[in-house]
């Protein structure tokens, strides 16, 4: 819809999703081959940080379809791509016995930012707000995100209690329990 509202024909509207999901599926997989290095808070933390810059980046790049696509392309791989790693985080973030309830809040919050988000940017984008702004606005729940997600990961590392969990520990080595 905002594509075509910015003067592209459909067909480029419509491939402006396949690019973001597309990036998706790649940031997703290539985050695998990290989480084993990294750990799972501290890449998402960097991935979804670094990705509102990507989101920034689709309100300047509206210009032309090719940077408009690339644009979208690396905002999946970064946030979409980091976001896949949920099921992972649960597992750290909830006891086995509660592990089931914990991730299904955890989604149920995701499925409401996505059914609040295109809410927002709607209205902000019916009432003339300039397109740059508009995706400067949408970088900033993904930079809190990322906020969040390094806290998390300072915070498993610095609680022993929290940190000597056998399940911390060996999702940290890569390997699930």
């Amino acid at each position: 819809m905002i594509a075509v509202r910015l003067g592209f024909k459909p067909q480029t509207a419509a491939l402006c999703g396949v690019f973001l999901n597309l990036g998706g599926v790649v940031g997703a997989l290539s985050s695998m081959l990290w989480v084993r290095r990294f750990g799972v808070f501290r890449l998402a933390a960097v991935m979804v940080s670094v990705g509102s810059l990507g989101i920034v980046s689709i309100g300047f790049a509206a210009h032309a379809a090719a940077s408009l696509f690339l644009a979208l392309f690396i905002s999946g791989v970064l946030v979409i791509g980091a976001q896949q790693n949920s099921p992972a985080m649960s597992v750290q973030l909830y006891p086995r016995r509660m592990r089931a309830a914990g991730a299904g809040w955890q989604f149920a919050a995701g499925r409401l930012g996505s059914i609040l988000g295109p809410l927002i940017g709607g209205l902000l984008f019916s009432s003339g707000i300039a397109y740059e702004t508009l995706f400067v606005a949408m970088a900033v729940p993904a930079l809190l995100a990322g906020g969040a997600y390094a806290r998390v990961h300072y915070l498993l590392r610095s609680r022993p209690s929290i940190a000597s969990h056998p399940t911390t520990k060996t999702l940290e080595k890569g390997v699930l329990p």
